[in-house]
C-alpha cells in the first residue's frame, strides 16, 4: 500500500495518530531533499550570509514542538501563488523592497529566511515566518528558489477535525489555500505589511 494509500485509510478510520505520523513522514522527506545550505554557499546565484535575523519568533510561535532542518535550498514556489504583475508592480514601488533589491543585486548576498512546514497534504503546507520583505524581493528578481532556516512544526501537520469530529486533511478544510498558504501573493503580503505569511488556521 503507497503512502497515500496509508493515509487515506487512516483518514478514513478517523485514526488521527497514523494520519499525523504519515503527514509527518511525507513532510519531512520533501524537506530532506532540499539542498542543504551552509552559510557562505551560494543559493541559486546568491551567497548565503551567516546571519538568520530573528530566530527568536521560532520559538515565540512554536514553543520547543518543531525540528530544525537547518539552511536549505526552498523552492518558492511551496511558500504561496506566484505574485501576479500588480504585485510585483507593488513591490517595486515600495521603498523598502526596492531597497532590498537593489542590496541584493550589488552584494549577490541575502540573509535566510526562515520557514515553516506545517504539514504535507498534496505537497508541504508552510509560511514565511521571517522574511517577508525578502521573498518579495526575491519574487521582483525572478528567484525560483531561496535559501532559508527549515522548521518543521510538529504540533500541526496539514490535518485537522471538523465541527462533527471527523478528520480532514488541510485542503477539506481550507479548499481555497495553496499547499496551506492563503492566497494572497508572496509580494502582497510585505507591501500591505501584513505579518509575514502568517499561519491560517
Amino acid at each position: 500500500m503507497s503512502v497515500d494509500e496509508r493515509y487515506a485509510v487512516a483518514v478514513a478510520a478517523n485514526d488521527e495518530d497514523t494520519a499525523r505520523a504519515i503527514v509527518e513522514e511525507k513532510a519531512v522527506a520533501l524537506i530532506e531533499s532540499w539542498e542543504k545550505k551552509n552559510f557562505g554557499e551560494k543559493s541559486g546565484k546568491l551567497t548565503v550570509r551567516k546571519e538568520v535575523p530573528n530566530c527568536s519568533s521560532i520559538f515565540a510561535s512554536l514553543g520547543d514542538s518543531y525540528q530544525s532542518f537547518g539552511v536549505r535550498d526552498v523552492p518558492i514556489g511551496i511558500l504561496g501563488p506566484e505574485p501576479s504583475a500588480a504585485d510585483l508592480e507593488r513591490s517595486r514601488r515600495d521603498p523598502r523592497i526596492a531597497g532590498l533589491v537593489d542590496s541584493i543585486k550589488s552584494s549577490c548576498e541575502i540573509n535566510p529566511l526562515i520557514v515553516v512546514i506545517d504539514g504535507y497534504s498534496n505537497g508541504a503546507s508552510g509560511y514565511v515566518l521571517e522574511g517577508a520583505h525578502r521573498i518579495a524581493a526575491l519574487d521582483v528578481l525572478g528567484a525560483q528558489s531561496v535559501p532559508a532556516l527549515v522548521v518543521f512544526d510538529e504540533s500541526a501537520p496539514g490535518i485537522h477535525r471538523d465541527e462533527s469530529g471527523a478528520l480532514v486533511s488541510l485542503e477539506t478544510r481550507f479548499p481555497q489555500k495553496f499547499h496551506g498558504v492563503s492566497l494572497v501573493g508572496r509580494s502582497e503580503l510585505a507591501t500591505t505589511h501584513t505579518p509575514a505569511r502568517s499561519k491560517v488556521r
